[in-house]
């Protein structure tokens, strides 16, 4: 390197842009470059810490080994352990670097403690609190306040570690729940109140979760004292997670002035505490609220609640269905949404749960759909003909679909069985379609060639197409002269099934071949009988003295991605960057995929080259095969490979939090 690229590489702005799209264990290389790349580069380090990623999560785990929770002497142990240093060294971190730290992420009590008499995580822009009680790492005589000889001092008083009251400023604030499990209680009661302290530390606070755990352990009974909390924060908080049952809604929100995203569970929606009292949309109006997420089932008039509560609002996640047990007519509906005009501004509805066989999906298409004529974002995991012709016809700017909730897996077993060709109505009649993410939805073959689309500028399709004709393997060996004993007529009849399979592919490539702005197909997914494969002794066998698991693909009737079946025409999809078909009998060769290769420019990303027989380490050495051309055709290409130890586990990785939800590829 010359010296000018020397002099580029140690201006701070460059380095510092390209420092803040690195990840972690990037960062840490970059602070041991020299001694200015350790001082650009250190802040960004230490600017988020998730306790769940990284060697977080072993850290953290050997101190619970130390401290285990059943251990009731665990509380008087001296520190003379091979995992002392690891505790200091944890707060060490906070002491040195908690004033780099902008978003903190805790699920580990020993971690909230930390950072909390570090006093020196004062410049939080975000506080999440997960599952904090789950593990244990922290013993009394280790929660005291830091002292003058600690490198930040702090104007929270100190108090006798023997009480367990941190500071005189949370006496009588945090009920500490006795004789609960004695030493146990002791230290939830602590570890809540170093949260709160933690919380004060921080008035600069954009995002804050409130775990519903706070108030299940150590009880919360103050409700003046939450108010003073949240008066405090009241100049920056934007995004609030709520499960307190100490104010209503309404309440916090007078307080919060400026909280534009809100999220509450065991948290009262109305003002006075029951659900007789006086709803939420008869006291006053929140305009700043733009995204609201429930965590209770709610009845139909309390979203219409919501939506007159919040007249700006944007997004709505809801995490159960809606009860519709009121049986209200549409009129009263209409009355008691507005007075004036019924329809809302709302962009997104999601609903979290799969709805329940007889959850009344026929309310949510004539009783809530029609009032969001702006919906342009729908999460729903049970898509029928009701409400996808409400959508189709109240929303007419509908841009998005997605099943939240994959079911683990294609096999029968676990097909949630929605309604086949009810997904063909949304692509037929929404033109503004851009996203349809649900890959438990089927369209026939058939339906999907009588009915044309008029999403031609959908850019991500996640579906089955199912029904296609398939020659069997007795038919195919008939078909290409392999079976010499065969009559005429057999041969015949395998010769004109063979014709409609061909004329009902290429009606499907057809309509494929005209999504010319298409960057993700996805038409397959697991296929394993992923529940209960471990169980069922009749899917093991031992190759080699190990153990295998049987597949169950690959998945019938399914579209063959042969260029005899038509795979050709889809080189109009110049703009396609993922192709997966995992689970379908696609027939591809190398052929394919050299033809792939050449006619779709765009492709980086190329899944479903598995293996149906067998998994678990198990290679067939034809799809090794394949795997290898493909690789020697286009390296950069990535082939995507299923985890098949965890299907159960995968299914719940689209589970989502926060809202809006993500919509690049």
């Amino acid at each position: 390197m010359n010296q000018a690229a020397q002099k580029v590489w140690k201006l701070p702005e460059l380095t510092w842009n390209i420092g803040e799209n690195l990840r972690p264990p990037h960062l840490l290389i970059c602070v041991q470059v020299c001694r200015q790349w350790n001082e650009i580069f250190i802040p960004l380090l230490w600017r988020v810490i998730d306790d769940t990623k990284y060697a977080w999560p072993t850290l953290l785990k050997s101190l619970a080994k130390q401290y285990p929770d059943h251990d009731s002497d665990c509380l008087e142990r001296q520190t003379n352990t091979p995992n002392t240093n690891s505790r200091i060294w944890i707060e060490d971190v906070f002491v040195k670097y908690g004033r780099h730290i902008r978003h903190l992420t805790i699920s580990h009590t020993f971690l909230n403690n930390a950072a909390a008499k570090s006093g020196t995580c004062t410049h939080l822009q975000s506080l999440w609190l997960l599952s904090l009680w789950d593990t244990r790492t922290i013993r009394v005589d280790h929660l005291s306040l830091p002292s003058n000889n600690n490198a930040a001092t702090t104007a929270w008083e100190t108090v006798s570690e023997s009480t367990g009251l941190v500071s005189l400023i949370l006496e009588g604030i945090v009920d500490p729940g006795f004789p609960r499990s004695g030493h146990r209680a002791k230290l939830d009661w602590i570890c809540a109140q170093w949260f709160w302290v933690l919380v004060l530390q921080n008035q600069g606070l954009v995002t804050l979760q409130l775990s519903w755990k706070l108030q299940s352990k150590s009880p919360l009974f103050s409700t003046s004292f939450l108010t003073r909390v949240y008066q405090r924060l009241s100049k920056s908080l934007r995004q609030l997670s709520v499960h307190l049952p100490n104010m209503a809604i309404p309440a916090v929100l007078d307080v919060l002035p400026n909280v534009d995203t809100i999220y509450w569970k065991h948290t009262d929606l109305y003002s006075h505490g029951s659900t007789t009292s006086q709803p939420l949309c008869n006291t006053t109006v929140f305009p700043q609220v733009r995204t609201a997420i429930v965590g209770e089932r709610i009845k139909a008039s309390n979203v219409y609640d919501l939506l007159r509560t919040f007249p700006n609002l944007q997004q709505l996640c809801l995490w159960t269905p809606i009860d519709f047990s009121e049986n209200w007519t549409l009129q009263q509906a209409k009355d008691h949404l507005s007075n004036n005009s019924p329809f809302h501004p709302l962009s997104g509805l999601h609903f979290v749960n799969v709805f329940p066989p007889g959850a009344r999906m026929d309310q949510l298409a004539t009783h809530i759909i029609p009032f969001l004529p702006h919906l342009t974002e729908v999460t729903l995991n049970s898509l029928d003909t009701a409400v996808a012709t409400a959508l189709a016809i109240h929303c007419p700017g509908l841009e998005k679909f997605a099943q939240i909730w994959d079911g683990g897996s294609l096999h029968s077993n676990h097909d949630l069985r929605f309604e086949v060709n009810a997904m063909g109505i949304l692509l037929e009649r929404c033109p503004n379609l851009k996203i349809f993410d649900g890959i438990q939805h089927k369209i026939e073959a058939d339906y999907l060639a009588e009915h044309p689309w008029a999403c031609r500028r959908i850019e991500y399709l996640r579906c089955q197409i199912v029904g296609l004709g398939r020659l069997t393997s007795d038919e195919e060996a008939i078909f290409k002269g392999n079976s010499q004993e065969v009559d005429v007529r057999r041969r015949e009849e395998t010769k004109e099934k063979h014709r409609r399979c061909q004329e009902q592919h290429q009606k499907v490539y057809a309509q494929l071949s005209t999504l010319v702005h298409l960057r993700a197909l996805y038409l397959g997914f697991e296929y394993i009988e992923c529940w209960l494969e471990p169980l069922d002794p009749t899917t093991r066998f031992t190759i080699g003295g190990r153990l295998y698991y049987a597949g169950n693909g690959p998945i019938p009737n399914t579209l063959e991605l042969s260029l005899e079946s038509g795979l050709d025409r889809l080189s109009t999809l110049r703009r396609l960057e993922v192709l997966d078909f995992e689970g379908v009998d696609h027939r591809i060769n190398e052929a394919e995929l050299e033809w792939m290769v050449n006619n779709l420019p765009s492709i980086r990303v190329v899944g479903g080259l598995e293996e149906f027989t067998v998994f678990e380490g198990y290679e067939d050495p034809r799809v090794n095969d394949l795997k290898e051309y493909l690789s020697r055709l286009k390296p950069w290409i990535r082939q995507e490979v299923v985890d098949r130890k965890s299907a159960p586990e995968r299914c719940l990785q689209r589970y989502f939090y926060s809202l809006p939800l993500p919509t690049e590829l």
